[in-house]
């Protein structure tokens, strides 16, 4: 009996137990590079904004642009993408055939410090453009200034007093020359609004953006302020479509928009 487990302990000793493999280590994120693979098909012309996409915000002030990279290829062999700053160009326009490869766009050095030099940072593409991937690329931070002291917002208010029954719509560059708060951001918008006495019904209100609307807020006897809070949203060209739909019984008093720099 002893002579059997001796044996038996003998052969259990002599097993070799595999542990399970150690997984590689894991690619580190690089913050510097933001990029994105996003195999969008363009069939006429687009606008890709890179704060929107990459929430580009104050951890990247006075951080100095790189380069952007677009990975794409034309099926019509005939595209074309440039690099936008502040509305304009920010360098030549690179043409895209149907070979698939990296775009490669370096801004000039005397205009490439992100909020202090840039403050819109875009790539417009046309043609018929397969977008495999996009991004940009920060140099590394070797004490990047530090951001000034938040300044408090900028309000702007304005009247409305009208009231819509059914469907209606109060577009907001018709009260505001947004022009002025050019590459400000939209933190807020407080919109002024309350149920019509006659016809005694139901409203609603929501915001809209070039991107989309927001929920819709039914009217509450007890409220007079639907508050929304827009994300990515900056003054440029597409805020030509910001504006407040209403549905039903709704007579809208004012507005309020609230920036940051």
């Amino acid at each position: 009996m002893k002579l059997t487990l001796s044996i038996f302990a003998f052969l259990l000793s002599s097993i070799a137990f595999s542990a399970p493999p150690i997984p590689p280590p894991s690619e580190p994120v690089d913050p510097d590079y933001l990029y994105r693979d996003t195999n969008d098909f363009i069939p006429s012309e687009s606008m890709y904004d890179f704060r929107q996409m990459f929430g580009i915000d104050g951890m990247y002030y006075g951080r100095k642009i790189e380069f952007v990279v677009v990975k794409a290829h034309s099926t019509a062999g005939t595209g074309q993408a440039t690099l936008m700053i502040n509305n304009g160009r920010g360098g030549p326009t690179q043409y895209i055939d149907g070979v698939t490869r990296d775009f490669f766009f370096r801004p000039d050095p005397n205009r490439d410090e992100m909020d202090i030099e840039v403050q819109l940072l875009k790539m417009y593409l046309k043609g018929s453009i397969v977008l495999e991937g996009i991004g940009v690329k920060f140099r590394p931070d070797n004490g990047y200034p530090t951001p000034p002291p938040q300044q408090p917002p900028l309000r702007e208010f304005a009247e409305v007093r009208t009231t819509f029954i059914g469907q209606g719509r109060v577009d907001i560059d018709r009260y505001v020359d947004l022009m002025r708060y050019r590459g400000y951001r939209l933190t807020a918008v407080v919109l002024r609004s309350f149920l019509p006495q006659f016809p005694p019904i139901d409203g609603e209100v929501r915001f809209c953006t070039a991107r989309g609307c927001s929920p819709s807020i039914k009217l509450n006897p007890n409220s007079r302020e639907q508050r929304f809070n827009p994300r990515g949203e900056f003054v440029d060209r597409n805020s030509r479509a910001w504006r407040f739909e209403t549905n039903g019984g709704v007579s809208v008093d004012s507005f309020m928009l609230e920036f940051q720099r």
